[in-house]
């Protein structure tokens, strides 16, 4: 017997294996949906890690074969991260924020990126322009603005720390969190063309986001701005057919600029992450990711105790991040994301021991994982 006859039995094999699971995964969903519909019922939150770890080690208790237990740990963390992902599906909690008193700030000018995920977030809301992150901190901490929209990471250019560093500082509370898919243009006065061009600005991120497209074109020399939005107001106000900029495409229209190509990023994939921020956090049934900054104490192991904490209670640990203290060179400030609310009260025990591991935490809020 060759190796085509070998292989067909085994396969032969699989696909009759194959056969009993599908029904098997079909009725496991259909019963995930009932379980939807009862934690709608009774506003329970979607994820349950203790119930998740029970079930992980029930069935590794099943096992004949101890050799397959890591990997059936892992397909069964799959399994209830799909389950968890059909149930918020299923699941319509209420809104974060029933209504918004008063306005909602971002950072830079109308057509910016925040200006449009605040937009698209809080529709018909008064938005406020901010100059810095400072500046929409100090306005939320005097009641100017009720909410501010914040950028906090991008897949292309990472953490931008600085609003983690503020909200530990000032105390407030992330209440949600949305992906804007970053989609930048090149944005120019009207009859300029890609050959009229030989100068282009924008915020530091988007010209590196876009370092691709300037490579393929070098007679364009790029130059930093304070903003995407502040570059488009700018290029609008001098009218030249030489200078462009990288903004988005709602900046165009609200600048009166021509878009000259759009997409031009380096990754399709390119997306921002916000979060609207609090003075006081909005806990209920649908929040489902928690994050918080800590500190441990100055000696070998310390930080290991801590996530250990998360593992031996099942609780799945989404980032973990390190800033460095200014008044105390060579330590770190902690900041983790993890799967889970502080209404379910295995989590919050969890972040009990964590918080007695730790030489200080601070909890930043739960809130519901992102929405597009």
């Amino acid at each position: 017997m060759g190796y085509e006859e070998e292989i067909k039995v085994l396969r032969d094999r699989i696909n009759e294996i194959d056969a009993q699971l599908v029904p098997l995964f079909e009725a496991r969903m259909h019963a995930v949906d009932e379980v939807a519909a009862v934690k709608q019922k009774y506003g329970m939150p979607v994820y349950d890690a203790a119930r998740e770890a029970a079930v992980i080690e029930k069935a590794l208790g099943l096992l004949q074969d101890a050799s397959y237990a890591d990997s059936l740990r892992k397909f069964y963390q799959s399994l209830m991260s799909i389950s968890r992902r059909r149930q918020r599906a299923r699941i319509s909690f209420p809104p974060f924020v029933e209504k918004i008193d008063g306005a909602v700030g971002y950072l830079g000018l109308p057509g910016s990126f925040s200006y449009i995920a605040a937009h698209e977030a809080y529709p018909g809301a008064q938005l406020m322009s901010l100059p810095s992150f400072e500046a929409i901190f100090e306005a939320l901490k005097d009641g100017r603005i009720a909410l501010a929209m914040l950028p906090v990471e991008n897949t292309e250019t990472g953490s931008i720390t600085a609003v983690i560093d503020l909200l530990a500082r000032y105390g407030y509370f992330i209440i949600a969190e949305r992906l804007l898919k970053v989609t930048h243009s090149l944005l120019a006065p009207a009859g300029a063309t890609l050959d009229t061009i030989t100068k282009v600005y924008s915020h530091p991120e988007p010209l590196s986001q876009c370092s691709e497209f300037l490579a393929r074109h070098p007679h364009i020399a790029a130059f930093p701005a304070l903003s995407t939005a502040q570059a488009a107001q700018d290029v609008a106000r001098l009218n030249d057919v030489t200078t462009a900029c990288i903004a988005s495409e709602e900046a165009a229209a609200i600048y009166g600029l021509t878009v000259l190509a759009t997409g031009i990023q380096n990754s399709e994939g390119n997306s921002t992450r916000f979060v609207a921020v609090a003075t006081q956090p909005v806990v209920h049934a649908g929040c489902d990711k928690t994050s918080i900054v800590f500190m441990v104490e100055h000696r070998p192991g310390s930080l290991a105790e801590v996530l250990q904490v998360f593992k031996e209670g099942g609780v799945n640990i989404h980032k973990l991040e390190s800033r460095p203290l200014k008044d105390r060179p060579f330590e770190y400030l902690f900041h983790l994301d993890f799967e889970g609310s502080v209404s379910d009260p295995h989590v919050a025990a969890v972040l009990d021991k964590v918080r007695d591991k730790s030489a200080g935490l601070t909890w930043l809020g739960s809130y519901s994982r992102m929405a597009q």
